[in-house]
């Protein structure tokens, strides 16, 4: 696959916990990908999650962001509520 657009975030969490927990959730999703056209890393620094993505073209990468962001806000929304209940 010739990669064409990449992009790299960093994820700053409130606890080492939450990177810690987000990260093994997210982790299956790296390991193969719904489409060719773009594939993600992930790795975990502490508090931080550091997402790279290759894709062939700026809309596969636009799609692989925003489902991996999409699933990750709803991760910390379901930690959050976790916290609150505890």
């Amino acid at each position: 696959m010739r990669k064409q657009a990449y992009a790299v975030i960093c994820l700053d969490f409130p606890t080492e916990n939450f990177a810690k927990v987000i990260f093994e959730a997210l982790k299956p999703e790296t390991k193969t990908s719904p489409t060719p056209r773009a594939k993600m890393e992930l790795r975990r620094k502490t508090k931080n999650l550091i997402f790279s993505f290759e894709a062939r073209d700026v809309v596969a990468l636009r799609a692989s962001v925003n489902s991996i962001l999409r699933f990750t806000n709803s991760l910390m929304q379901i930690l959050e509520l976790v916290e609150e209940i505890h």
